[in-house]
């Protein structure tokens, strides 16, 4: 009787909407018992394995995951819930055959998942964030199959969150016309083996992204140009140096979406970025030509 009450509390606490994901964490998280809308964790056993942070956060609130004893569930969940461990994924967890449903509706060919992470292990630990995407075949019996995958370790931040990325690889069985209909995110406070309690994981701003072209790995390599302040806030000044006029800014969101372009006439001039949202953006500078004067991240944090 106690073990069928524990499955049914647990099927509420961590069954969630996968139609909408909160990205920036930001909003009210009113999925199953506090978590965030379209993310699962084991949250009614250990309350405190997931929390919106508003105090450390990137901007606004962010995601915090404390690695917890979560044993009295592993059992129940095929392996998927390691006995310590602090989760957050897409999807939810359930007891039925299969006891997982995994993933949120997502039909971009994107290659890269992009978010800001601070990580606190408590002992020897790592952390990882993992990116599944699925395509279900057309015909009986109608199985998932993964077209891309991706994973990465993070590592101690101090108190900084920093930017990183998950990579996402597609199976070259399938053809590059190949769109997925699903995506599964997972945070982890630890890895599987060696997980040790307390570690503590802190995830904001994700976004989906693009950087096999080049885009996320820019860097400004031109030190005649200067873009600041960076976070911006309400404006940025850019300084052209050397070049005095006739160039133009462009700024993409890191999907590479055109967001702005404002030309430039002036070796000095002072841009309003106070109608962009939150969040990270890729600038370009060039000249008349269209030749690439200097390029760079941008974070707008209001």
């Amino acid at each position: 009787m106690k073990k069928q009450l524990l499955v049914a509390f647990l099927l509420i606490a961590i069954q969630t909407q996968a139609q909408f994901v909160d990205f920036n964490f930001n909003s009210n998280w009113s999925g199953a018992n506090g978590n965030p809308m379209g993310w699962a964790s084991a949250k009614l056993v250990v309350p405190n394995i997931v929390v919106k942070d508003s105090v450390i956060a990137h901007y606004g609130s962010s995601a915090k995951i404390t690695t917890s004893d979560v044993s009295s569930i592993a059992g129940f969940t095929n392996g998927l819930v390691p006995p310590h461990s602090g989760l957050l994924l897409t999807g939810s967890i359930g007891f039925s055959n299969p006891p997982v449903s995994l993933g949120y509706p997502f039909t971009q060919r994107t290659d890269s998942l992009g978010f800001f992470a601070r990580y606190e292990p408590s002992g020897v630990d790592t952390g990882f964030a993992q990116v599944i995407l699925y395509k279900r075949q057309a015909v009986a019996p109608f199985k998932r199959d993964t077209i891309a995958f991706g994973y990465t370790k993070i590592e101690p931040t101090g108190p900084n969150f920093i930017l990183k990325y998950v990579e996402v690889e597609y199976d070259p069985n399938f053809p590059s016309s190949t769109i997925p209909d699903s995506a599964l995110i997972i945070f982890s406070s630890s890895m599987i083996s060696g997980a040790q309690l307390g570690s503590t994981l802190w995830v904001d701003d994700i976004q989906w992204g693009t950087i096999n072209t080049g885009q996320i790995e820019l860097s400004n390599n031109n030190t005649e140009i200067s873009v600041s302040p960076n976070p911006a806030n309400d404006y940025l000044f850019i300084d052209l140096g050397k070049y005095t006029s006739a160039v133009r800014l462009d700024i993409t969101d890191i999907s590479g979406k055109l967001i702005e372009s404002i030309n430039i006439n002036n070796r000095q001039k002072y841009i309003s970025v106070a109608h962009l949202a939150n969040g990270l953006y890729l600038y370009q500078v060039q000249d008349i030509n269209n030749g690439k004067l200097a390029k760079g991240k941008l974070v707008v944090k209001h």
